[in-house]
């Protein structure tokens, strides 16, 4: 944190913490739809974290249905568990000094600007590293060069439907450039298609869409690699 707190300013190191937290919760698009370690530890296991530690992610096996005769026993299986370890790898920080004093009194919440600045670049970048992700996935949908339309999507949903991917939590992050030729296409996001409240909305926010469309959440990321 810091090795002075001026009092005058009211930011100890308590104050800094809850207002860093808050900011990169808001000013991340991806930190509350991705799994985290809380998920699959408990709170005291989560304070002992350093950088080079695991997190433990369990990837449960498959179960057989099986056809149940009378006065039979019946077969019990034993699935194979098997975990996804991730490495706690990275630590990012910003660190900033103020050393006009009569400056940081004069200009309002000079203090809890700079503090918001830093967390928006982490946040920034934490999206950035996990949308880098995408590079080591095999499964793709769509042309490299032609805008994003309704017929992607709808393959996009064939293509889980048929992998009994959960129907539930679904998001789609867009380039702006496919953003921009989504909100052209009036199939996409027509009243008659999502509904006059739905339109309405998509007009005045763009895809960032508190209702899915097409069975997705949609959200538009500038950092997505345009392809």
């Amino acid at each position: 944190m810091t090795s002075y707190i001026d009092k005058e300013t009211n930011l100890t190191p308590e104050t800094i913490a809850n207002k860093a937290l808050d900011i990169l919760r808001n000013s991340s698009v991806l930190l509350d739809k991705i799994a985290k370690d809380k998920d699959y530890v408990d709170v005291d296991q989560m304070a002992t974290f350093k950088k080079g530690d695991s997190v433990k992610i369990p990837s449960l096996g498959t179960l057989t249905v099986r056809d149940k005769s009378g006065q039979t026993d019946m077969t019990v299986e034993e699935p194979t568990t098997s975990v996804v370890s991730l490495s706690i790898n990275k630590h990012k920080y910003v660190c900033f000094g103020v050393e006009d004093v009569t400056a940081l009194h004069s200009m309002i919440n000079l203090g809890e600007g700079y503090i918001a600045e830093g967390l928006r670049g982490i946040a920034e970048q934490f999206d950035g590293d996990i949308l880098a992700l995408y590079a080591t996935l095999s499964q793709s949908d769509g042309t490299p060069g032609t805008d994003a339309d309704r017929d992607l999507i709808v393959d996009v949903r064939q293509t889980l439907n048929e992998a009994k991917i959960p129907l539930t939590d679904r998001y789609i992050f867009w380039h702006p450039k496919d953003e921009s030729a989504l909100l052209q296409d009036t199939d996409f996001y027509s009243a008659s298609s999502v509904g006059e409240a739905q339109a309405a909305s998509i007009n005045s926010t763009g895809l960032i869409s508190p209702r899915p469309i097409l069975g997705f959440k949609h959200f538009v990321h500038q950092g997505i690699v345009q392809v």
